[in-house]
């Protein structure tokens, strides 16, 4: 069924079943942008970005500070930045978009600074941020600094991250990121009842950036690794969009090896790839300090051996690391996890 939609901020739509979905069409680019040596990045600019205004549990914006503690890599081979939470105005109440305001007016405020990074310090970065919603900060900026190449995204996560605030059981915006970036707009005839400000706010979100690029990438790139918790909207989009994606079953059947090579094979015709990983795609066993565990991820072995082999492509331009969250039971053990994770891969 095909809806007539007033509000496009994206130039290129495809509208199927009341999604809206864009599609754009560009040309690959060969692009070599760091070296690895021994099968690791080098010059590594490090990122931290310190908010969980997304998130239903707060603590998450401590989890950076927390884990960047425990690092081993030497400052003379790393350039760290810290973008510390900003102070929000108008930060108003809305349901359905919980934390909205301030999350727009935190996206441009990091975007701005990672795109100086990225454009005086070029090479690999490592992410490390509060909440999943951040992820969309990191898309935008290496889309933004490269506006003409086609950006792929391999997003390790339990969740599809795919809501927006028309569709969402929650109100929580770390369940939206990928919608962001993949321009979804809110569709008028969804299920909650949104104002005008609300509508307003998403677009914004969606092109987010100077350049105003929307969308940041497209469903062909996308690849969803350890996917297992997710509502029957993200189903339909994922099904409708043909997102590719494996499950722990796939890992279990095919090994993470072959999961990671069929994984890069996908984005094959892609310049520059963004990894973004949250560590509640580990298993509960290990990945209790996260606001939403799910049963049935990856060992902490699996996790580096996955990393390990994706860093190794040179299309690699980013690695985020989310949703660490200090404040929450076991959770000394999460950081310390994640930190043990980043020290082997580096």
């Amino acid at each position: 069924m095909h809806l007539n939609i007033p509000i496009n901020p994206c130039k290129k739509i495809f509208i199927f079943y009341g999604y809206q979905l864009p599609m754009t069409l560009q040309v690959k680019e060969l692009y070599s942008h760091h070296t690895i040596l021994g099968g690791f990045v080098n010059n590594i600019n490090i990122i931290t970005i310190s908010s969980d205004i997304g998130a239903g549990k707060k603590g998450a914006y401590k989890g950076p500070k927390a884990v960047i503690e425990l690092l081993d890599f030497s400052p003379k081979e790393c350039s760290i930045t810290q973008i510390e939470p900003i102070e929000l105005e108008n930060n108003l109440q809305h349901q359905f978009a919980k934390g909205i305001d301030g999350i727009v007016q935190l996206q441009a405020h990091a975007l701005g600074k990672i795109n100086t990074i990225f454009s005086e310090q070029p090479g690999f970065s490592l992410i490390i941020s509060g909440d999943h919603s951040n992820g969309h900060i990191g898309i935008s900026a290496v889309k933004e600094s490269n506006p003409d190449k086609k950006i792929g995204v391999i997003w390790i996560d339990a969740h599809a991250d795919l809501h927006n605030p028309g569709t969402t059981p929650s109100g929580n915006m770390h369940g939206m990121p990928l919608a962001m970036s993949l321009g979804i707009a809110i569709n008028p005839a969804t299920k909650n009842q949104l104002t005008d400000l609300e509508t307003a706010q998403w677009n914004q979100l969606l092109q987010l950036g100077s350049k105003q690029i929307c969308p940041k990438i497209t469903p062909e790139n996308l690849v969803f690794i350890e996917l297992r918790d997710f509502e029957k909207e993200e189903a339909t989009i994922i099904d409708q969009l043909q997102i590719k994606y494996f499950t722990p079953e796939d890992r279990k059947k095919f090994g993470v090896k072959k999961i990671a090579e069929l994984t890069l094979n996908h984005l094959s015709d892609c310049d520059l790839i963004y990894i973004s990983f949250d560590v509640d795609s580990m298993d509960p066993s290990v990945s209790e300090g996260t606001g939403t565990p799910v049963p049935g991820g990856l060992s902490k072995q699996e996790a580096i051996e996955l990393l390990s082999i994706l860093l190794k492509s040179p299309q690699i331009i980013a690695l985020e690391f989310t949703e660490i969250n200090p404040d929450l039971p076991q959770s000394n053990s999460m950081v310390e996890v994640a930190a043990d994770v980043l020290n082997q891969l580096f």
